[in-house]
């Protein structure tokens, strides 16, 4: 009983889509997602005090993580990443992103280009087809309950209520612009904060989704970094500038914010070591020198106020 009130805990605010495939909507090949909408509200610094019903993640089964390492567990709980070959990982992901946020699947023909990267399949590709969704949905059976249906010649991929995905559950702050007062940040940062959405995963396919979610993701974590006090909080604001440097590398925002919070905790050496490779990195990308010395990122009241270790 205990389990099971956990497990109910963990899933409220949690919202799946589950819309039937329609031959008649949007081709398979559209990836863009729908991007955050014009006249962002500021967030409410009014209060910080947590709600009396606040909503959290540590689910223990029907679980799918998609933010820092691949990771599912089944209906018992148990761990059954290994079941997914690379392959098969792959055809997992291509379903269930074009089955995300209002689309109607992918296919049989986009998938095939897309998996095995080729238009005229041949009897033996389409038999590979075949047999590989067949082994995904035996997977899958061990879900309560995610299945790939397959309906007027398109995959795609439907979940239950009873299913958490840190991606899906992350797509719908975003796209309801829920990320609006101080708890509500904190539970849309415990999300993306196990890593890098898609990690390890390289795909032209998935560039635009991988976009979406980094950009959209940057643009909340820049909005609330401020929020938090430097002088009492200096750990939370690294956190914070450190989500952002890893979806955003180059980001000159995070940088100083990092770097004022390092120095305030007289992390002197490792700010300068934070500054060094941050520069090497900006030589890489855009194959000039970064334009600020570290003095100049750094405020001078805030250097003299803090003696090197």
């Amino acid at each position: 009983m205990i389990l099971m009130a956990l497990v109910s805990i963990a899933y409220l605010g949690y919202r799946k889509v589950k819309e039937k495939p329609r031959q008649d909507e949007a081709d398979a090949g559209t990836v863009a997602e729908e991007g955050i909408e014009e006249g962002i509200e500021e967030p409410d610094r009014s209060s910080r005090e947590m709600p009396e019903e606040i909503e959290e993640v540590p689910v223990l089964r029907n679980y799918i993580r998609l933010f820092g390492e691949f990771y599912v567990l089944d209906r018992d709980g148990n761990d059954i990443t290994s079941l997914f070959t690379p392959k098969l990982k792959q055809l997992f992901l291509l379903i269930m992103l074009h089955s995300s946020r209002g689309r109607f699947g992918i296919s049989s023909k986009d998938l095939t280009r897309m998996i095995w990267g080729n238009d005229n399949p041949s009897k033996s590709t389409k038999s590979l087809r075949s047999v590989s969704i067949l082994k995904l949905r035996k997977i899958l059976e061990r879900i309560d309950t995610v299945e790939v249906l397959f309906n007027a010649n398109r995959y795609i991929l439907q979940l239950s209520e009873d299913v958490y995905c840190d991606y899906l559950a992350c797509l719908d702050w975003l796209k309801d612009k829920r990320v609006r007062t101080q708890p509500d940040f904190e539970y849309f940062y415990d999300i993306i904060s196990k890593g890098e959405v898609f990690k390890g995963e390289s795909f032209d396919w998935m560039d635009d989704f991988k976009s979406y979610i980094c950009n959209s993701t940057v643009d909340v974590l820049s909005r609330f970094i401020d929020t938090y006090s430097i002088e009492d909080e200096a750990d939370r604001v690294i956190q914070i500038a450190d989500q952002i440097l890893l979806n955003d590398p180059c980001n000159e925002e995070a940088l100083l914010y990092k770097i004022k919070a390092l120095i305030y905790q007289n992390n002197f050496k490792l700010a300068r070591y934070v500054y060094d490779r941050f520069c090497a990195l900006y030589q890489e990308m855009y194959g000039e020198a970064f334009p600020s010395s570290f003095e100049q990122v750094v405020p001078s009241p805030l250097m003299s106020q803090q003696s090197p270790q």
